[in-house]
């Protein structure tokens, strides 16, 4: 999630800062989930899925956090996944 967001949380819900594993890598965090008792906290886009295929349960939702976000981009590059993007980020 990014070093801004990780502090963001920790910020807001100081009880993260006692977890004892923490990765920006989605697929090593369920690695660890499988083969250990333990939460995770992932935005909501993400984990529906997860709660749909009954992979994850839902605990609690936590107040949004915002973070501010940049994105460099040459205008010659701009595409429309480029443009979906910067929508999506706004």
């Amino acid at each position: 999630m990014g070093q801004k967001y990780s502090e963001s949380i920790d910020r807001n819900y100081p009880e993260t800062r006692l977890a004892r594993f923490r990765t920006s890598s989605l697929q090593v965090a369920m690695e660890y989930l499988a083969s250990n008792q333990g939460s995770i906290i992932l935005p909501e886009s993400f984990a529906e899925s997860f709660v749909l295929q009954d992979t994850l349960t839902k605990i609690e939702t936590l107040n949004e956090s915002q973070v501010k976000c940049y994105l460099i981009y040459l205008k010659e590059a701009r595409n429309s996944w480029l443009t979906e993007l910067i929508e999506f980020l706004k």
